[in-house]
């Protein structure tokens, strides 16, 4: 009877281990996995700043495309003007 019990008890203390470890693994999967989308969004999120930058350059230049050509037909104006 006793010899039972302590089996009983072991075999509770076995499966008690076998389930935390189990869970541990789990965790450990789901931590990788968030490391992984981690990465993924940092990768996205570099892309996204970059694209913004050149869209920012573009910008820049096409407005001092428009500055210069408001210059030109001023310029034209004026010499029509006189």
């Amino acid at each position: 009877m006793i010899l039972n019990k302590q089996h009983e008890l072991e075999m509770k203390y076995k499966f008690s281990i076998f389930n935390s470890f189990q869970s541990f693994g789990v965790a450990f999967q789901d931590n990788t996995k968030m490391e992984e989308d981690k990465k993924a969004l940092r990768s996205s999120l570099e892309d996204a700043e970059n694209r913004c930058t050149k869209l920012e350059l573009t910008k820049r230049a096409l407005e001092g495309d428009i500055q210069r050509t408001k210059l030109v037909l001023t310029d034209k104006d004026t010499e029509i003007q006189v």
